[in-house]
């Protein structure tokens, strides 16, 4: 392997870890909003009930 190679496969990884470090963020949000919205609809609902 030439040393091109080696820093361009470097930069790859730096790159691929962004995408699944933001990936992962945006997973975490969104079962944060799901969990949210459904404690939401319980809250609605308990009202109902009352």
């Amino acid at each position: 392997m030439s040393e091109h190679n080696i820093e361009y496969v470097r930069e790859r990884m730096i790159e691929l870890e962004k995408e699944a470090r933001a990936y992962e963020l945006a997973r975490r949000c969104m079962a944060m909003k799901k969990k949210k919205r459904k404690s939401f609809w319980v809250i609605v609902l308990s009202y109902f009930q009352r």
